[in-house]
């Protein structure tokens, strides 16, 4: 199993937090293997992903590499086929397909994410960019061990709570905000992984400034 392939079964919930980038062949977003880890530009700018007719898929602001693949908010599954300069072209792999439960106490538009092959229905929460804050609301793009993206996890948290799903939330920081800062975050997925979760899930704020703003 890939690295970070465990949290595809809930990819429906951050769509709250848009596209979310995994790395090597059947992860999401981009790389060669050899790449580094969360690496991520730093000189403000940012790559556009398209897809075989050009239509903007994302943009991030990680550095992006062929070989690296991507699942969008709409479950459909990209692999980065090159980049030339600060875009890179995607080809469609297909769609992934969500497995669904209603629980009895739920009405039947209310759907929860089935817990596959675990028995237990336990999300893992934490931030591996625990500075991660808001222009808007918090004054700054970023307050070491206290970004504002910590207020996003916990409203995350309390939509899945409210759904019936178990939450383990960590709100472990892992300054500073370097390419470290994913080895650091590896300690908090262990230990979170000892309670078998059904999914773990990293949340980042998006690093691309709105452009209305």
């Amino acid at each position: 199993m890939k690295r970070w392939m465990m949290i595809l079964p809930v990819l429906a919930f951050v769509a709250i937090v848009g596209l979310l980038v995994l790395r090597g062949p059947a992860a999401s977003a981009l790389v060669s293997p050899a790449a580094p880890w969360g690496e991520e530009r730093t000189d403000g700018t940012y790559f556009t992903i398209v897809d075989a007719n050009g239509t903007v898929i994302d943009q991030t602001a990680r550095v992006v590499y062929p070989g690296d693949e991507l699942i969008t908010e709409d479950n459909r599954h990209y692999r980065i086929m090159r980049v030339a300069g600060d875009t890179a072209y995607a080809e469609l792999l297909g769609r992934k397909q969500l497995v669904w439960r209603t629980p009895p106490h739920l009405g039947a538009n209310d759907g929860v994410l089935a817990v596959q092959g675990r028995q237990q229905n336990l999300i893992a929460v934490y931030h591996t960019h625990s500075d991660e804050s808001y222009l808007p609301t918090d004054g700054a793009p970023s307050r070491p061990g206290d970004g504002g993206v910590f207020k996003v996890g916990e409203v995350f948290a309390e939509k899945l709570r409210s759904m019936g799903v178990m939450v383990d939330y960590n709100k472990q920081p892992h300054e500073p905000h370097d390419a470290d800062a994913y080895r650091r975050s590896r300690r908090t997925a262990f230990r979170l992984a000892q309670k078998a979760p059904a999914a773990m899930i990293d949340i980042h704020r998006d690093g691309i400034r709105d452009p209305s703003s």
